[in-house]
């Protein structure tokens, strides 16, 4: 799978590699035993142990534009270490920045030369103390200090957070310390209200998926007389903006409509090529979509909002024709099907263009992969093969964990979308639906049922929560 860096970081395998190990058979307190002799450097364990002997935490880095959407970095904390003793260990591996592949998005976010002062502890009322160096004194967003604090420390954090630099507490807005909510809306799946569901019926038209809130009705954009013909769709949560892939004589064109008061405008984006190979269209950029994405005749394509001029996004070699992409809900995480395996990369911009950068397989164990969506902060929902057939899998994004998802037929679905929820100390899968046989499911923790206990499933396809 990879290779465990010393600061907690799993770093996928790009190469191929083997070791000769010499063993000798040992009389031990157990009995006659195989042993190796000489064990190369480090040492190799199972996924399985590593699960066990490591806490799987998230630090929180500034995103490349330095908005409030913190771009979170999985690490991997040994448990022999007590878990209050672990806070130091994350404040130290935070100060050292992003692991490499999230160069391009996520930033240290701490003014350089900041150290950690002293252990970060507890005190008797629970409050956390950080104290930082005095390069820390510098920070032109001390807001964002904060919040990267708050959500690194939250998995060991019970009380508030206090931020010392140089032991001299720091006020923020005119506290001295701040309640473990106090940023919770720098977590993009925190900021953002459950997204409505919706699906494509067989008449080519948008529809609500049943739901348990009885909020089934269309947003104003999705409810027009141009909304026809409809292959896959996307909209805001706001209900202003909707992205439509439609059909025409046999080819699919993107289509952007806006609602402007009462009136709603469908506008045909162009730079796409003719083509009847066309993925369902994502949102790129958080809770406010800055652009669109959506895979065209094996290439990626990135929508400007503002021209509807698509152009291809810059991708890293060997990847194979993209049939599918889906956006983690901090808007510069991205997973790609492509070439049948999923794949994840940073999604940055430079000088208004989108590129993808530092891509990986996450899993070598999935194969005939046909579209992915984000599950959790940190994990994937895949439709693919794996070594039992096909069917639908959740695997976190380095590899590590993967799991069969029971479906309907036990057969891999066709299309799949998610829904991440908020993390917090127990980190659960969010809301999933999937098309398979022409029918929209749910998909719950441990079984599949109809989406909002409706009688049936619902006749459809391609289903997508509103972000």
């Amino acid at each position: 799978v990879g290779e465990l860096s010393e600061q907690g970081v799993l770093q996928p395998t790009r190469r191929s590699f083997s070791h000769t190990f010499e063993v000798r058979y040992q009389q031990t307190a157990e009995g006659l035993v195989w042993l190796v002799a000489e064990p190369p450097t480090g040492y190799v364990i199972s996924e399985d142990a590593l699960e066990e002997r490591f806490d799987v935490l998230p630090l929180y880095f500034v995103n490349q534009h330095s908005t409030s959407s913190l771009v979170p970095d999985v690490r991997y904390v040994p448990k022999s270490i007590e878990w209050r003793k672990q806070r130091n260990l994350l404040v130290e591996w935070l100060l050292q920045g992003p692991a490499s592949w999230l160069h391009g998005v996520a930033l240290r976010g701490f003014p350089d030369g900041t150290k950690r002062r002293g252990n970060v502890y507890a005190e008797r009322d629970e409050r956390v103390v950080v104290s930082l160096s005095s390069e820390a004194e510098g920070h032109a967003r001390p807001t964002l200090m904060f919040a990267q604090l708050a959500w690194t420390l939250r998995p060991r954090m019970r009380g508030r957070l206090e931020v010392r630099i140089d032991e001299r507490p720091i006020r923020y807005d005119g506290r001295l310390s701040q309640a473990r909510d106090e940023f919770f809306s720098f977590n993009a799946i925190a900021a953002r209200s459950a997204g409505e569901a919706y699906m494509v019926s067989s008449e080519g038209q948008v529809e609500a998926v049943p739901s348990r809130s009885g909020r089934d009705r269309l947003p104003a954009v999705l409810d027009d007389a141009e909304v026809k013909g409809v292959d896959s769709a996307a909209a805001t949560r706001a209900g202003d903006l909707a992205a439509l892939v439609r059909w025409h004589r046999r080819k699919q064109s993107l289509w952007v409509g806006q609602r402007a008061n009462v009136k709603v405008a469908y506008q045909r984006v162009t730079g796409l090529p003719t083509t009847d190979t066309m993925s369902e269209p994502v949102w790129a950029g958080g809770s406010k979509p800055r652009s669109l994405l959506v895979a065209a005749d094996g290439d990626l394509y990135g929508v400007d909002l503002a021209t509807l001029q698509a152009g291809k996004v810059q991708l890293p070699k060997g990847l194979g024709p993209v049939r599918s992409v889906s956006v983690a809900p901090d808007g510069y995480r991205l997973a790609l099907v492509a070439g049948g395996r999923v794949h994840l990369g940073a999604l940055s911009s430079r000088r208004k263009r989108l590129q993808v950068s530092a891509s990986y397989q996450v899993t070598h164990a999935l194969r005939g992969v046909v579209d992915v969506a984000w599950s959790r902060e940190n994990h994937l929902v895949v439709a693919g093969v794996g070594a039992s057939g096909g069917g639908l899998w959740e695997v976190s994004i380095d590899g590590v964990s993967l799991h069969q998802v029971e479906t309907p037929t036990g057969d891999t679905p066709d299309s799949v979308a998610g829904y991440p929820e908020v993390a917090m100390e127990v980190d659960r899968r969010g809301k999933v639906l999937i098309e398979q046989g022409g029918r929209v499911y749910e998909i719950y923790s441990s079984r599949f049922g109809n989406p909002g206990n409706a009688p049936s499933p619902p006749q459809g396809g391609a289903p997508f929560y509103s972000i």
